[in-house]
């Protein structure tokens, strides 16, 4: 559980650094306005996501449902984010 929670960190912490460097070279001089814009999605998600999977535990009595609709949300930001890459001109 330690190594687990270790990894864990250690990754939030890695993603917590690459993010700003990843949108200032994605969007240059919008970079700031795209960072805030992710920086409030990311507190969004995590007011929200937490009640939600509370709210279906509550009515499913597991949070299986929870995981699901969380994975699909998760795949499918990233598959936005690919297509917006795929977009971007050279």
């Amino acid at each position: 559980m330690v190594v687990l929670l270790s990894l864990v960190g250690f990754s939030y912490g890695s993603i917590i650094a690459v993010y700003p460097v990843a949108i200032s070279n994605y969007f240059e001089e919008r970079g700031p306005q795209a960072y805030g814009q992710v920086s409030i999605a990311w507190g969004f998600a995590g007011l929200v996501a937490p009640w939600s999977a509370g709210l279906i535990y509550d009515l499913r009595a597991g949070y299986g449902l929870a995981m699901v609709i969380a994975a699909v949300i998760a795949i499918s930001s990233a598959l936005c984010a690919g297509f917006c890459r795929l977009g971007k001109p050279a």
